[in-house]
């Protein structure tokens, strides 16, 4: 039980990492006004932590930002 504990707690960990970096290349995306390319990458990062708050707003800019091009 405590192996399976700390397999999940490693598991969160690299998601949480995983989810930071895409979160960051949307983030430059955004900045560069690709904003296909940053909704993909929040996408994405939302699949590895589906709790990360921010992804969800930034990800809902890059749709506004889609719909004025």
């Amino acid at each position: 039980m405590e192996q399976d504990f700390k397999d999940r707690n490693r598991r969160r960990a690299r998601d949480r990492k995983v989810a930071e970096e895409l979160k960051n290349k949307g983030n430059e995306a955004m900045k560069r006004g690709l904003y296909k390319s940053a909704k993909h990458h929040y996408t994405e990062a939302l699949e590895h932590k589906k709790d990360f708050l921010v992804i969800y707003t930034n990800r809902a800019l890059a749709c506004l930002k889609l719909e004025e091009t």
